[in-house]
Parts: structure tokens; sequence; C-alpha cells
């Protein structure tokens, strides 16, 4: 059970969410992002209730990346994958509404991502770290106030760690507050502002900087 949480995501800011197993943390970044209801707790996104947000505001502000990349897969082909997280679709009409300002952030994503040359594969035949690295550019692809990433590097070698931190980079430097759910504090604290970190149900909050 959470319990006395208080804590603040800021615009441009990475922000560590750590704990151990089963202190809350997946419960807790569910309850910011509005899959979970707070019962008694409120949770506010840019001075509003989360809880009375219409679902389509939160999808359109908050980006979520699930543990599981496979949960979100939806296309045949890494490229289609991006199109259906632009448009809900990958029709010949969807594909043709590609600006070419989407066009390039979804090269540029698949660049910085390592998954050029994986454009025409399918998302179930790439590897684990590709997959997880495919999971997160779907949704970074579409500008978002925060992104909420759940264990994004678990599982990755150090080059893949690297592109995670330099996908959040971009999005921070447009402006979008990142939370990351980690169990590898002592790896990501170099690139991060703040931690929250979840110790029976309580939060201990503090600045890197």
């Amino acid at each position: 059970m959470l319990r006395d949480i208080d804590a603040a995501l800021y615009p441009g800011q990475l922000t560590l969410l750590t704990g151990e197993n089963g202190s809350g943390k997946t419960t807790l970044s569910r309850l910011i992002v509005g899959l979970l209801p707070a019962p008694a707790a409120r949770i506010y996104f840019q001075g509003e209730d989360v809880q009375r947000l219409p679902v389509y505001r939160r999808a359109e502000q908050i980006g979520y990346v699930f543990q599981q990349p496979e949960y979100m897969f939806t296309s045949s082909n890494v490229w289609e994958e991006l199109i259906y997280c632009l448009h809900g679709g990958i029709s010949e009409r969807q594909r043709a509404a590609l600006t070419a300002e989407q066009q390039e952030r979804a090269a540029m994503l698949l660049e910085v991502a390592g998954l050029s040359d994986r454009r025409s594969m399918s998302p179930y035949l790439l590897s684990y770290g590709e997959k997880r690295l495919l999971s997160i550019i779907c949704q970074l692809i579409l500008p978002r106030a925060l992104y909420i990433l759940d264990e994004p590097t678990s599982g990755m070698d150090y080059a893949g760690i690297d592109r995670v931190v330099h996908l959040c980079r971009i999005v921070m430097k447009e402006g979008a507050a990142v939370l990351m759910i980690t169990h590898d504090p002592e790896l990501m604290s170099p690139y991060a502002n703040a931690f929250i970190h979840l110790r029976n149900g309580k939060s201990d909050c503090a600045s890197y900087e």
C-alpha cells in the first residue's frame, strides 16, 4: 500500500523511481497515468486531477512504456509500427497522411535507436533489447508532456543503455518530463536530475543537482 507520497516531476528533467520489488513502483506509475484509480490521494498533472481527465487527454499528454514490449506491438514491421503509433492504423490513407516532419522524426528516432536497418523486419523478430528500444520510440514519436518508462534498460547491454539515455535526452530537450522506473539507480544516476525512492509505501525524494 502506498501512503505519504509527496513528489513532483518537472519539464526537461529525468527522475528515477527506485525501490525494492513490491515497493509500489509500477503501482505509483500507473496511478500517475490514470491506469489505476486513486481512491484517497490526488495526483495532479499540469494542475488537473488525473482521475478527472478523459482518457484521450491522458493519452495525448502522457506516454507509458510497459515492461513487456511485445504487449505494445500491433503491426507486421517496424516502420508500420511507428505509423500505427502516429495515426492509429496502417492504411494507405494513413501512410500518405505522414507529414515530412513526422517522417523526419520517425527516421531520426530509428537512427538513434539503432533500428534504421530493421524497418522492414517484424517487431517480434527483433532482439529483446531492440524490442525495448522500439517500444520506447513508439511512445516518443508523438510529442508529449510526460513519458513514463517501466524498466527500459532491463536486460540491455551498455550500448543499448546509451541509446535509451540519448532518446530520453531528445524529449527532455523538447521540454518533456521523463519518469524512469529502474533497479539500477547507480547506473542511471549520472544521467538523472532527481529520484523518488519507495520504501514501505513511503517516498524519499531528492535532487542529484
